[in-house]
């Protein structure tokens, strides 16, 4: 494989080292904090999924209107989740800003462009499935078997790093398009 051949690699990992620098994972605010570095690092990987991921038009009611990353269950981020967000919006993704919102019910799935599936929910989990593939969503958790089951992103820990299981097919079903930087260092389940 040559240079040239990797370099959309090489972005995509400059970018997200960026992203954790930029985040202030090293900062004394995140020493601080009681959130595990693990969840701090699933953190930055939400909002950097905003570089990556197309939503249609339709996904957005106002031209102006925020991506909303919502976690539904145990918030198991702490602080760590709202401090990416913030150093995130320092910078638009695709001229919006994010916000987070904790949800409980399953109403409230269509109102989010990234929800996150708590542990916390692991029986609700096909319910809640079903519910977001009627909405452009983009469904991620750290739960076992995740993306088999219709998930779209699933976090994962090897070797003390964070990695993760994207579904392409299920991705692009839900009317998102993953840039091809995502895919190439993503695991890829079909």
């Amino acid at each position: 494989m040559n240079i040239l051949s990797m370099r959309p690699f090489i972005v995509f990992a400059i970018t997200m080292s960026l992203l954790i620098v930029l985040t202030g994972i090293t900062s004394p605010s995140y020493g601080a904090s009681k959130t595990p570095r693990e969840y701090q690092l699933k953190a930055v990987f939400l909002t950097g999924f905003t570089k990556f991921i197309e939503w249609p038009n339709a996904a957005f009611s106002k031209a102006n209107r925020r991506i909303t990353l919502c976690v539904l269950g145990k918030h198991p981020f702490g602080r760590a989740l709202n401090i990416a967000v913030a150093r995130t919006n320092k910078r638009k993704r695709k001229g919006r800003r994010l916000k987070v919102r904790t949800i409980k019910k399953l109403k409230q799935i269509a109102a989010c462009h990234i929800l996150y599936v708590s542990k916390s929910e692991r029986r609700r989990r096909s319910t809640v499935l079903r519910y977001a593939q009627h909405s452009h969503v983009l469904t991620v958790s750290d739960m076992k078997h995740f993306v088999k089951n219709g998930g779209m992103i699933q976090f994962y820990t090897r070797r003390n790093k964070v990695r993760f299981f994207i579904n392409p097919k299920t991705v692009r079903h839900a009317d998102l398009e993953p840039h091809g930087n995502l895919l190439r260092i993503a695991d890829i389940v079909r």
